[in-house]
């Protein structure tokens, strides 16, 4: 096995490990937990690294994979940005979408904002701003 494919090979591992155990809090506990968003950017931008360090090393020892780690690269790079751009906030786990509403709407109520709420989004009246609410 070699050192990159070793690399990768840990790199998902404790990945898998992470995810498990992000799970398993919510099971254990029975508690809602909130984190970054900006992690998950991290977790992905880690995953990417094993086969861009592979496909750096195979161009350097045989020269016909510069034109893989180009593609690789123009691929990976706008997928980076687009990741950045959208992990801004925070990610609920162990929560369902009945907590947040009720959750939501005695927020707004204690501070006295009116509000128009429907199946999935709740109309903010005095913002003019919806607020969705989506569960994956």
């Amino acid at each position: 096995m070699t050192a990159a494919a070793l690399i990768a090979s840990l790199v998902l591992l404790t990945m898998g490990l992470a995810s498990i155990a992000v799970g398993l809090r919510g099971i254990v506990r029975k508690r809602a937990f909130i984190i970054s968003a900006r992690w998950v950017f991290l977790v992905v931008l880690v995953e990417f690294l094993p086969s861009l360090i592979l496909v750096s090393i195979l161009s350097r020892t045989v020269g016909s994979f510069i034109p893989i780690l180009m593609l690789k690269l123009f691929v990976v790079l706008p997928l980076v940005i687009i990741l950045w751009i959208q992990t801004r906030g925070y990610l609920l786990f162990a929560i369902t979408s009945q907590m947040v509403g009720s959750a939501l709407r005695i927020a707004l109520q204690a501070l006295d904002i009116r509000f128009v709420e429907t199946v999935s989004s709740v109309e903010v009246l005095a913002l003019a701003h919806n607020l969705w609410m989506d569960q994956a």
